[in-house]
């Protein structure tokens, strides 16, 4: 990586396995790789975790606004007075008025 405001040359290695020379770099950086690789895969598979827990909330959520819309369109109510006759899109011009 080269910074020309600087004139500094660095190199990034990005090689996820460990191998003998990793000890060097953890002695001159000061980090501890292993460590480090731990730490990352732990919060990917937090993520991963609350995504599997939030998705099938938000498909009950999708589910039970369709059943309430097909209800009131099976009640007699018009497609066209269920939804909004114009689509607000001065909002996505300016989403400061959203607020």
């Amino acid at each position: 990586m080269y910074r020309p405001e600087t004139g500094e040359l660095s190199f990034l290695e990005v090689n996820p396995r460990l191998q003998v020379e990793h000890i060097v770099s953890e002695i001159v950086c000061g980090v501890n790789i292993p460590a480090l690789q731990l730490q990352v895969n732990t919060m990917m598979l937090l993520l991963l975790l609350l995504l599997l827990l939030l998705l099938p909330l938000l498909l009950l959520l999708l589910l039970v606004l369709m059943t309430r819309l097909l209800l009131q369109i099976a009640m007699g109510k018009k497609l066209s007075e269920l939804l909004p006759d114009k689509v607000p899109t001065d909002l996505l011009k300016d989403p400061s008025r959203c607020a």
